[in-house]
């Protein structure tokens, strides 16, 4: 699913993504819904009997197992032809992540979990052991009608030399975390599938 998925994220990234936005002013592009249908289309053919929550479009049935998509995590970024979206699923039973995965199709960096390790590709990842955190990079997000608003928390981390860095996106700083090139990503998640 991933490769054909990261295709329609590229095919929309280098031309025209036809962006429209939602009531709540956040941006939608043809590569969420055509990615968002794809998954909920693979899913049901390979499990009929498990549930999809996707961020465009679900598809329910009473399950213990729930599919999570998020077809283009930063919308906004990748609307701009930034290349910090990603492609994002997991599978949850009974609400505990069993596996997960973010693609970045423009650098062709898959970042998984299995439920024991976390790999880029084929490599094994480990989160940084650096001790100084002025050496070290915090991503956080700060945007309206947040559950939590971190803008006094950005401005003391910079008065602090600490570096941070914001990428409107949830899942591929969380991914940086886990490769060991980021020491923390620190955002105001607001519904169950940012934290799949």
């Amino acid at each position: 699913f991933m490769v054909e998925a990261g295709t329609i994220f590229k095919k929309y990234y280098f031309s025209d993504k036809q962006t429209i936005f939602k009531s709540d002013t956040t941006p939608l592009t043809l590569a969420d819904t055509e990615i968002n249908s794809l998954f909920i289309q693979r899913v049901q053919a390979s499990f009929p009997v498990h549930a999809v929550m996707g961020e465009e479009e679900s598809a329910w049935v009473a399950t213990e197992y729930v599919w999570i998509i998020d077809p283009v995590d930063g919308t906004i970024p990748y609307s701009h032809s930034m290349p910090i979206s990603t492609i994002v699923v997991s599978l949850l039973h009974f609400g505990i992540p069993v596996i997960g995965a973010v693609y970045d199709p423009i650098g062709d960096k898959l970042f998984w979990w299995d439920g024991k390790q976390s790999r880029c590709n084929t490599i094994p990842q480990r989160v940084t052991w650096e001790n100084d955190i002025k050496k070290s990079v915090v991503a956080i997000e700060c945007f309206p009608r947040a559950r939590y608003d971190f803008k006094k928390l950005f401005w003391a981390l910079c008065d602090l030399d600490i570096k941070v860095m914001q990428f409107c996106s949830i899942a591929y700083p969380s991914s940086l975390v886990a490769s060991g090139e980021l020491l923390a990503t620190i955002h105001p998640a607001k519904h169950p599938r940012e934290f799949a």
